[in-house]
């Protein structure tokens, strides 16, 4: 039983050690970009489009329009 224990303290030990040093190298904001092309059903690039990014975890709205 002692073992059992053991083990699971050492394994809970580890998941703790490896999540915390994970959310370290997050930052808490990091601007970025998105390119690419918005194409129409025959492969055409379509200009004036209002591309919309959402984060939810957020709560952040970016919109766009294509050129």
């Amino acid at each position: 039983m002692f073992r059992v224990i053991a083990v699971f303290g050492v394994s809970t030990l580890l998941a703790v050690l490896v999540f915390t040093e994970t959310a370290e190298a997050q930052p808490g904001f990091m601007p970025g970009f998105i390119s690419g092309i918005v194409r129409d059903i025959n492969d055409q690039p379509i200009a004036g489009v209002t591309v919309i990014g959402e984060n939810s975890q957020w709560q952040r709205r970016v919109d766009g329009k294509t050129n």
